[in-house]
């Protein structure tokens, strides 16, 4: 735990406000504003429209090893 920046409290505080903001919501309602405001500051609509959703199939057998 000794990435934390020097200017930071210790990492037990640290890690309380972030265990906090996580169960409330607040982390990921940061998260979701940082976005708007970077598709903003591109020109873009602050909700993406359309979504890509990319998978890869694996071929498998019952006696593959």
């Amino acid at each position: 735990m000794a990435d934390i920046p020097g200017e930071f409290p210790p990492w037990q505080t640290v890690y309380w406000y972030y265990r906090q903001w996580v169960k409330d919501g607040t982390w990921d309602n940061i998260n979701r504003l940082l976005i708007a405001n970077n598709r903003m500051m591109e020109d873009k609509e602050w909700q993406p429209t359309t979504a890509i959703i990319d998978s890869q199939t694996t071929k498998n057998t019952s006696t593959s090893t």
